[in-house]
């Protein structure tokens, strides 16, 4: 399944969504709205003089375009505390990884404690 999207230029696949920008995704998002509402109104415009195929293929692009929405708004609502979490994870194994896990784990601890003396100069302010 996919969208040309005229404001990225490209070619957008469902499954490509996962990897996008954000500001990518925003823009994604606004014009699929403005391509479901100018298809819907092109619908109730013509209902009863345009033929059943037209109409038909209308309605296809605007679900098509509702599970793009549908699937923009299900990668918004991710658990961003669950997201940090999981990317804290797999950075963490990436870093052991390339260096190994005694000097990861150094870098793991001293970024710890610069974010505890960050969060404790916030909490003072």
């Amino acid at each position: 399944m996919f969208f040309n999207s005229n404001d990225l230029n490209k070619t957008v696949y469902l499954n490509e969504l996962d990897d996008m920008k954000s500001r990518d995704i925003s823009s994604l998002r606004a014009e699929l709205r403005v391509a479901v509402f100018t298809m819907q109104e092109k619908m109730h415009e013509q209902r009863d003089t345009a033929e059943s195929d037209w109409l038909y293929g209308i309605g296809l692009k605007i679900k098509i375009c509702e599970q793009f929405l549908e699937r923009i708004d299900e990668l918004a609502s991710l658990d961003a505390y669950k997201l940090n979490h999981y990317h804290l994870l797999y950075l963490r194994q990436e870093i052991s990884n390339e260096l190994g896990p005694l000097k990861a784990q150094q870098l793991f601890d001293k970024s710890r404690v610069g974010a505890v003396a960050q969060l404790r100069k916030e909490s003072v302010s």
